[in-house]
């Protein structure tokens, strides 16, 4: 009787807990599962948490875990660790959202359907503090300085124990609490997407599973993959403009100057490169503040020239007069002829001259000979005469002229060759005419103005000089001058094919070849010098081109000897 009495009493204690207690406590019976908290442990890597289920209940929960919270902490600021169940029993070790010396309450949580039922709970202190956590941050990208608003957990009231990295970037802390940093990005080269890191007392880093984007130059499409000097280019893409300096648009060691900057697009003119920069595609590059991107796609500045074999001979004049015969260029070059073969490419030697070396000499062809005359050694002028035999590179010396003339300019008309300026022991401003055929020389009027080797041309029968900005036309009836066109491209070389095109090759730092439109009597940019013209220096002094034209290309280069760069051999071919 008494057994059954007790049993009895037990039986209503059972009845009473399960209609009183709370549902998340103490479960009904067979409907959810009933946990227990086994310990919860501090030690030096957290809380050791352990618990156990009592009872499995009526439905399987989803996952089991533990929840802590400081003990004088809300709800908001509670914790979970999932954990894995074995034997009705699971352990996790709580690490993260601690501080040292602060008390935490830990329950074991199991979640059925949409109900979380949680364990009664148990203290522990923990003896570590972990890393500051990031669960939040704001904006997700911008430009250099944008401020940051981070949220998390264990951060610091003191500002100055708080360091944050972009990245590679640091960001300057502007304040601080338990869980909001708000921050300044510092201006850098870097730009892209990097995860924020938040470091307290130097040693506790925490990291953010998103990334920030820190803006740079960005380059989508550009309006030509390939543009000769001082045409337009435009660029289009994002954040091309900002930053204390900038932007800056190059190619290789080239640097484009920039007509108009908006942050979405750019227009640049073409400069003219280096010559080792020309006809080669390469990447451009755009420099926004400090921040440099590389464009994904080549770039090509075109000279419109094409290489032609260089020249394999020793130079001994650093200008060689030359003229055009059979398909061969002749260069008198200080004793001796060398050509140069457009149909086989190839270079020799054509024959010796048999009279005193010189350089700068008149040096020009009437019908199927070649004249001499002149020329200049040291501080030694020349006026003797020699006529020269390209086919079989015989040479005979002719009556020479009194007068001692050197580096002028010079044409052929009729079969005759007229010449003038350059260097002479009487006026450099007389006209003279030398006929082969009497072997006379005829002193004309005067030129209008100084000239130089390279100055003059032919065309359709008449003669021009280029003498200060200003195409001359002379007139053999009347022996006088009249201004034909004007043109900006002084101290040029002036080649022509074939009688008809005339093309201008200025002689300065940036060489461009101008073609002669007989439509609208003016010069326009036709190509642009690829080679050498600068010594080892840098320095841009005594440019003179040596060449010669066919009926239907251009040959020209700088042509001369070297110990800085065989660059001067290369020999360029434009053609029309």
């Amino acid at each position: 009787m008494k057994t059954c009495f007790t049993r009895y009493i037990l039986y209503l204690v059972f009845v009473c807990l399960c209609s009183c207690a709370k549902e998340e406590e103490f479960p009904k019976a067979l409907q959810h599962p009933y946990l227990e908290m086994q310990q919860a442990f501090p030690d030096s890597t957290g809380i050791k948490a352990s618990a156990i289920i009592l009872y499995q209940g009526e439905n399987a929960p989803t996952e089991y875990g533990f929840a802590y919270k400081p003990q004088s902490g809300d709800q908001q600021s509670e914790a979970r660790v999932s954990a894995t169940m074995a034997d009705n029993k699971f352990s996790a070790v709580l690490s993260a959202r601690l501080t040292s010396r602060i008390t935490y309450e830990v329950r074991a949580y199991a979640v059925v359907d949409d109900k979380t039922i949680y364990s009664p709970y148990m203290e522990a202190t923990s003896f570590v503090t972990s890393p500051p956590t990031i669960t939040d941050f704001s904006p997700k990208e911008g430009p250099d300085h944008t401020q940051i608003t981070i949220t998390g957990f264990n951060f610091s009231k003191n500002k100055y124990e708080m360091e944050v990295f972009v990245g590679p970037v640091r960001a300057n802390v502007l304040s601080s609490d338990d869980n909001k940093l708000v921050v300044r990005i510092s201006g850098s080269k870097h730009f892209g997407s990097f995860p924020i890191q938040v470091k307290r007392y130097k040693d506790k880093i925490g990291v953010s599973e998103e990334t920030f984007r820190i803006w740079g130059p960005e380059i989508h499409k550009m309006s030509k993959l390939e543009a000769t000097p001082g045409d337009t280019l435009t660029l289009f893409g994002k954040h091309l403009f900002g930053g204390q300096w900038g932007p800056y648009v190059r190619h290789g060691l080239m640097q484009f100057k920039v007509l108009s900057a908006f942050d979405t697009k750019l227009l640049v003119e073409v400069p003219f490169p280096d010559p080792a920069e020309f006809d080669t595609p390469l990447p451009l590059t755009v420099t926004a503040g400090e921040k440099t991107a590389s464009i994904p796609f080549s770039f090509t500045i075109r000279s419109n020239f094409s290489s032609a074999t260089a020249l394999d001979l020793p130079v001994q004049s650093s200008y060689m007069p030359a003229f055009e015969a059979d398909g061969k260029g002749y260069f008198f070059d200080y004793n001796r002829v060398i050509s140069y073969s457009t149909a086989t490419g190839q270079w020799r030697e054509e024959s010796k001259f048999p009279g005193l070396g010189r350089s700068t000499p008149l040096w020009q062809r009437v019908g199927d000979k070649a004249y001499l005359i002149g020329g200049t050694k040291g501080f030694y002028n020349y006026g003797d005469v020699w006529e020269y035999d390209f086919r079989s590179g015989i040479w005979k010396e002719k009556p020479g002229l009194k007068v001692y003339t050197s580096r002028v300019a010079s044409f052929v008309l009729d079969g005759k060759i007229y010449f003038a300026g350059g260097t002479s022991n009487e006026s450099s401003y007389i006209l003279r005419r030398y006929d082969p055929q009497t072997e006379q020389f005829t002193t004309l009027n005067r030129v209008p103005g100084y000239v130089a080797y390279g100055s003059a041309f032919s065309q359709n029968g008449k003669g021009y000089l280029l003498v200060n900005g200003s195409v001359m036309e002379y007139n053999q009836a009347t022996d006088s001058w009249s201004v034909h066109s004007q043109y900006s491209a002084s101290d040029s070389h002036a080649f022509t094919t074939d009688g008809s095109d005339v093309y201008l090759l200025t002689q300065r730092q940036y060489p461009t070849l101008y073609r002669y439109n007989t439509s609208t009597k003016s010069w326009e940019k036709a190509a642009f010098y690829p080679g050498c013209v600068a010594d080892q220096y840098g320095y841009y002094y005594n440019i003179s081109f040596s060449g010669f034209a066919t009926k239907d290309a251009l040959y020209v280069g700088m042509l001369r000897s070297s110990a800085y760069s065989n660059c001067f051999t290369r020999f360029y071919k434009y053609t029309p």
